[in-house]
């Protein structure tokens, strides 16, 4: 069976450039309206009716978009295969690779673009409660159209907090852009910190942890927020990669200290569950937020 994104990839060598003009219009408009009248769409187009329908006809087809009584709705697909129609003509993506995470909120797959490897995150916040909707049949679209914004809010909020990260030498993955829902990133392969089964020096990982944690605490000011075993990635190097950033706080927000307890606690139970390694929560705390010199 071929996932909904490399359906979508298929598409971008279906549509033409109308189409996708189309497509765009829908992309511009869902967030002003939940069912798009045609006269919005002809207005932004600027294509005779005839030919915007016939366009609207192909999409609809294809389940880029649906089709009411009101006008049309934008899909997830058609978000989806629009996001990497303009990743390739910007010349940032010129290959789709093998998904590297599929979770409750994002779907990850490698890309190529030129000689770098990168990640493509494809948002999907909603996926589960959009299924179960969708079973129901009773307002499908309404809800439909409320995860799309919410995905592209998510995917830029994502993309501004690592634009604010980069450049600095910070252990999280190179923004490289985004297009509505989608976040392309330039991070070095590596995999999930959950999936390592050994390691030769474990508290030595775990110190890097902390210490990328103590930088961005204190230097730019961020607590992830969401942090665990699950978006810590570790290269073959035994670097770490931290990822995941959308739900980041600033350490100055009222449930600051709340959440990096929870972060600090989910590295700790992990590294004592696997690796049979204790620490404080206290010690650590005061560590992170530079109040104590060393761990």
């Amino acid at each position: 069976m071929v996932d909904q994104v490399r359906r979508a990839a298929i598409l971008t060598t279906l549509f033409d450039d109308e189409t996708f003009t189309v497509l765009s219009a829908l992309a511009d408009l869902f967030s002003r309206y939940e069912s798009i009248p045609v006269r919005a769409i002809l207005s932004k187009t600027g294509m005779p009716e005839r030919k915007l329908l016939y366009e609207l006809d192909i999409l609809s087809k294809e389940q880029a978009c649906v089709r009411s009584a009101s006008g049309y709705r934008m899909t997830m697909l058609g978000l989806d295969a629009l996001a990497l129609h303009q990743f390739s003509s910007a010349g940032l993506v010129e290959k789709l690779g093998p998904i590297i995470a599929m979770g409750k909120e994002s779907d990850v797959y490698e890309a190529i673009g030129g000689r770098s490897s990168l990640a493509l995150k494809f948002f999907r916040m909603g996926r589960v409660s959009f299924r179960q909707v969708k079973r129901k049949r009773s307002y499908l679209a309404n809800e439909g159209h409320r995860w799309l914004i919410a995905n592209v809010r998510s995917a830029a909020r994502e993309a501004a907090i690592l634009q604010k990260l980069n450049g600095k030498g910070f252990s999280v993955p190179t923004l490289r852009g985004r297009r509505y829902h989608a976040v392309l990133m330039g991070m070095e392969l590596a995999i999930p910190l959950y999936k390592v089964r050994e390691l030769d020096d474990p508290e030595k990982v775990m110190q890097k942890i902390f210490d990328a944690l103590r930088r961005i605490y204190i230097e730019a000011g961020l607590i992830n927020g969401d942090l665990s075993e699950f978006n810590i990635l570790l290269t073959s190097s035994h670097e770490i990669i931290l990822i995941d950033w959308p739900q980041a706080v600033t350490t100055d927000a009222a449930n600051a200290e709340e959440l990096l307890e929870r972060d600090l606690m989910n590295i700790l139970a992990y590294f004592s569950k696997r690796f049979g390694i204790r620490q404080e929560l206290p010690k650590v705390l005061k560590y992170v937020k530079c109040i104590e010199p060393n761990l």
